[in-house]
């Protein structure tokens, strides 16, 4: 009987600690993609600006019109995904599991009530993800 509880406590711990380096997985993929498409956007703004003002473009008229395009895709693609809050949102999301973790490896609470707190911590997190990007609802 110890040996099933044991495995079952230490399975729980597994499932939080792989729980939290997937959130910092996706957290630091989220923030990245933050900052690379808000450089991306500013790039791409300033070379077309000082390409036009400089008036030697010529024949690459065309090239130039699609990196001025540019800001204004990366603008649709920030709005559709928002990465900057869905790295927020991992942020938070993990910093809850580590807590549990904390709890848990201390002894502060039981394996049962460990279990139950992390379905609650899974269920308003994934209910508040889809609160997220252009496409969610506005309650």
């Amino acid at each position: 009987m110890d040996q099933i509880v044991l495995n079952t406590e230490q399975d729980l711990q597994n499932e939080i600690t792989n729980k939290i380096k997937r959130r910092r997985k996706f957290e630091l993929m989220d923030y990245r993609l933050a900052h690379l498409f808000l450089w991306i956007s500013i790039l791409a703004s300033f070379v077309s600006t000082i390409s036009v003002a400089s008036g030697k473009i010529g024949d690459l008229k065309i090239y130039f019109a699609v990196i001025a395009g540019i800001p204004g895709l990366v603008i649709v693609i920030d709005k559709t995904f928002d990465f900057k809050r869905r790295a927020v949102w991992g942020t938070m999301f993990r910093i809850e599991l580590e807590e549990l973790k904390d709890d848990f490896t201390f002894k502060k609470i039981d394996s049962y009530q460990v279990a139950k707190k992390l379905r609650e911590i899974e269920r308003k997190f994934e209910s508040s993800n889809s609160k997220i990007g252009f496409f969610s609802r506005k309650d």
